[in-house]
């Protein structure tokens, strides 16, 4: 079993300190990476912004993070743009809204 702190290694290395952005998109554009950060933000404001986002993740959600981390590692334009900006219906639409005012929140626009 993976340690807690391996796993948020995992995430940062691979997203946050990589260079290539569209794996930032695509991870962060990921409608389950979405609801997890909602979740974990709401958790880190509510705890007086202490620490780091990611250190009020649960074992599942870091588990979750990590493998969406290593499946977007390596994403071109194509997969961020499908994630991004695909066609999606009904209910999907108003999860992607959210997921847009998600990261607007993230990059403080």
């Amino acid at each position: 079993m993976v340690n807690i702190d391996a796993l948020k290694r995992k995430v940062i290395e691979l997203i946050d300190e990589s260079h290539n952005q569209w794996a930032k998109m695509a991870f962060y554009g990921d409608p389950e990476v979405s609801a997890i950060l909602e979740v974990v933000y709401d958790r880190w404001e509510k705890a007086g912004n202490t620490g780091y986002p990611i250190d009020h993740a649960t074992r599942e959600e870091l588990e979750v993070l990590a493998s969406k981390a290593e499946r977007y590692r390596n994403a071109g334009p194509e997969v961020a743009y499908v994630i991004v900006y695909g066609e999606r219906g009904g209910e999907e639409k108003e999860e992607k809204k959210k997921s847009k005012s998600f990261i607007r929140r993230l990059l403080g626009i």
